[in-house]
């Protein structure tokens, strides 16, 4: 897990506490960040936004 990961999963764990306008900017930060990290690594966007949010939720749930 990078720095990118960290961030990211840190910005969605927050995200319960936004409003809506903070949340359409939060996804499209959260696409960049996967479009770097893609570029980076070569992965898929879509899989690493969803790696993401399964991190956050496993966070959430554990306390």
């Amino acid at each position: 897990m990078d720095e990118i990961d960290k961030r990211a999963i840190e910005i969605l764990l927050k995200a319960p506490f936004m409003t809506e306008e903070e949340m359409k900017n939060t996804v499209k930060i959260l696409k960049q960040m996967a479009r770097m990290k893609r570029d980076k690594n070569r992965g898929n966007t879509r899989k690493i936004l969803d790696y993401w949010a399964n991190e956050a939720y496993n966070i959430s749930i554990r306390g």
